[in-house]
């Protein structure tokens, strides 16, 4: 028997490549055309890349072709932003003193 892979979500982005979030193990970037992965993004390797949750639930692609990641839980972990000629994130969270911070950390 292979094992349960729990898909949250995923999204094809602008390059014909597939983002798929794995509950409790990251998120991957897919070629679309053969499957290979071309990106992980997983916990063991998070100073790399700065995505620390492995929990993501939402993947958004905005208008201007950028990639947002959410954590769905009431936590300290809230919103990230895909960096691509870093290939890294940028994390929003709510600060309670920081009225230009998101509103909550449940995205």
């Amino acid at each position: 028997m292979g094992e349960n892979i729990d898909v949250a979500t995923l999204i094809e982005d602008n390059k014909n490549c597939i983002w798929v979030s794995i509950w409790d193990r990251g998120v991957y970037v897919l070629d679309k055309k053969s499957g290979n992965i071309l990106k992980r993004f997983e916990s063991n390797n998070s100073e790399n890349h700065q995505l620390s949750s492995t929990n993501i639930s939402v993947i958004y692609l905005d208008s201007k072709n950028r990639i947002w990641l959410g954590d769905p839980f009431d936590n300290e972990i809230g919103l990230f932003r895909y960096r691509e000629n870093e290939n890294k994130f940028v994390h929003y969270n709510n600060q309670v003193n920081d009225s230009t911070s998101i509103s909550s950390n449940e995205i």
